[in-house]
């Protein structure tokens, strides 16, 4: 006579893993080669940064201060898009100005675009994108990028291109990027390249990477792009480094997709995009001086990478999805496989432990419904959020937003956090309906542990299952949490309550060093990181599908949390419940089976 485990058969589980050390392996086995920069033999000397500082003080020089309110919609932004394609006409660039309507964080706003182009032989385009607006009135490190676009519109008067180069100003940019968004939105026609000018010219210290590659629907710019430009910075500039992202940070990136500057949009259109500024993904301050030298270093940067791109093989199209570890690239594959062979072992257990308990008749679906209504006060949050923006209580930025463009709105925050609470509050009558389910449900069983632990094992393995279908980057961070999560609510592992409190902080752990790692890159204290978060809600930067996933994962984290703190009585419980038996060595023998035959031949 062999005693059924209520839930989890910890051999299997830990046998299960065996497959996971095996997709180590293949993946160690897997890693390529970079690609090589395009290199080019063209001298990038005909820029001039001095002539573009001297725009520069001009325009903050102006009398009238028009050009020192360069807000989305704002007069002086008008006008310094009137100046821009003034002076791309004057370079004989074919120009055109487009005003369309764009969500800012000041709500619905005209922005205006002015797009000029140089037709080549090829009709695949370079795209070099400059933005005009300032988080702050004045903002001379902002001013640096349109400054730029005009001296390259000068560098290429006259001069043949071979492929077709298109030069963009757009406004917007501290307001979630409004207007690379609608560019990528319009975009007609083959692209190759993009790239989006941030600060170029300010006197600070570097804020690496200074070649900016995140898409904002995950992946990163394909390799050939990133070398290409991170050569022409180290050759171009003192940066001796630029500062290509270590592979913790790229994984962290692709798992939470989340981006401040123009190449993300462009990246979430399938556009190999990526940002060149000094101070990285942040705005630079208002009271930051330019530099001449700087500006003139990184404007050649730019003249060396177009050079590079236009004579160069074509670039692969839209974001890749890859690490780069040591200078060797792990491909998407590799990292689907690890992400699948991180959840089998929790596959398995849900499934031999959905078996186990249904064996003994006990009810599932009802746990189920129970761990969904945890899920909803997250939801109504998230709801409540993107109804405040809708309504133009709170700021509706179309993606993540600098935190100098737009401070803390305390009363904004507070009514996000009351809808939580709401939520919270509400629970106890949503779980009294499901309640009464439940118990038509279970009818006359005994009490079982077994049923909720069933319940709990598949919602994480299919929570698991359905992420790393989407995202296998997010799988792989979601991974470990789901195992320990599990482990912590089971009634077969029998630790202190401490431990199993443990156990649940530990699988929290990933998500607390992703948010650390974004709120030093953002600049981001504690309550800003809360405020970014309800404005990716109000916006509707996070869409449906991720809402549900994430407050099905916190959901999760919280029941697991309640099961631990309960430890002790769940142990109680699962040694007071009788001991199921199996006859012979199938473990799933029933009535119907060939072991319930032979043993009633037998009596």
């Amino acid at each position: 006579m062999v005693t059924t485990p209520l839930m989890l058969n910890v051999r299997i589980y830990r046998s299960a893993f065996v497959a996971l050390l095996v997709a180590v392996v293949v993946v160690a086995f897997s890693l390529g080669d970079r690609p090589r920069p395009i290199g080019t033999t063209l001298a990038p000397d005909a820029f001039d940064g001095r002539r573009a500082l001297r725009v520069v003080d001009e325009l903050l020089a102006d009398p009238r201060n028009t050009f020192r309110d360069r807000r989305p919609g704002s007069l002086g932004d008008d006008a310094l898009a009137a100046r821009v394609e003034s002076e791309l006409a004057a370079a004989g660039f074919d120009t055109s100005s487009r005003v369309h309507e764009a969500e800012t964080i000041d709500g619905e706003i005209p922005l205006t675009t002015v797009v000029g182009e140089r037709t080549g032989r090829d009709p695949r385009r370079i795209l070099v994108i400059a933005d005009r607006d300032a988080a702050a009135p004045g903002a001379p490190g902002q001013l640096t990028a349109t400054a730029a676009l005009m001296e390259l519109a000068r560098v290429f008067e006259g001069r043949a291109t071979r492929r077709t180069l298109t030069l963009v100003s757009t406004s917007g940019g501290s307001g979630g990027v409004a207007g690379v968004r609608r560019l990528a939105e319009s975009l007609g026609g083959p692209v190759d390249a993009a790239i989006v000018l941030g600060d170029l010219g300010s006197q600070s210290e570097y804020d690496l990477p200074v070649v900016v590659p995140w898409s904002e629907r995950g992946g990163i710019a394909p390799l050939r792009l990133r070398r290409t430009i991170e050569n022409a910075v180290e050759l171009e500039t003192d940066v001796r480094d630029p500062g290509s992202p270590r592979a913790l940070a790229q994984f962290a990136r692709q798992a939470v997709p989340l981006t401040l500057t123009g190449q993300g949009p462009l990246g979430a259109a399938d556009v190999a995009a990526v940002t060149l500024s000094v101070t990285g993904e942040r705005a630079p301050s208002a009271s930051t001086e330019v530099s001449g030298a700087r500006l003139d270093a990184f404007g050649q940067v730019v003249l060396r990478s177009i050079s590079a791109l236009d004579n160069g093989p074509d670039v692969p199209a839209g974001p890749r999805e890859y690490v780069v570890v040591q200078r060797r690239v792990v491909p998407v594959w590799a990292v689907r496989l690890l992400g699948a062979m991180l959840l089998f072992p929790l596959l398995l257990a849900a499934v031999d432990g959905l078996a186990r308990v249904r064996r003994r008749r006990s009810p599932v679906l009802p746990w189920l419904r129970w761990i969904a209504v945890a899920a909803l006060p997250f939801l109504l949050a998230a709801l409540f959020a993107r109804l405040l923006g809708a309504s133009g209580v709170l700021p509706a930025p179309p993606g993540p937003v600098d935190p100098e463009a737009l401070p803390v709105d305390a009363a904004g925050l507070s009514a996000v956090g009351l809808a939580l609470v709401l939520g919270f509050l509400l629970r106890p009558l949503l779980r009294r309906l499901v309640r009464a389910g439940r118990a038509r449900d279970i009818g006359s069983h005994p009490p079982d542990t077994g049923g909720p632990a069933a319940a709990r094992a598949v919602a994480l393995a299919a929570l698991g299952i359905a992420v790393w279908i989407v995202n296998p980057f997010t799988a792989l961070l979601l991974g470990p949490a789901l195992h320990l999560w599990m482990l912590a609510a089971v009634p077969e592992v029998r630790v202190p309550r401490a431990v199993a409190l443990g156990l649940v902080a530990l699988g929290l752990l990933p998500f607390v060093l992703v948010g650390l790692y974004y709120a030093e890159q953002f600049g981001l204290g504690p309550i800003e990181v809360l405020w970014e978060a309800a404005l990716v809600l109000s916006g509707g930067y996070a869409g449906p599908l991720g809402i549900v996933v994430w407050s099905l994962v916190l959901a999760c984290a919280l029941l697991a949390a309640g099961v631990a703190l309960g430890k002790r009585g769940a142990r109680a419980r699962a040694d007071d419940a009788p001991p199921v038996t199996t006859r012979g060595p199938l473990g799933y023998a029933g009535p119907g089976s060939l072991g319930g035959t032979k043993s009633a031949l037998r009596r």
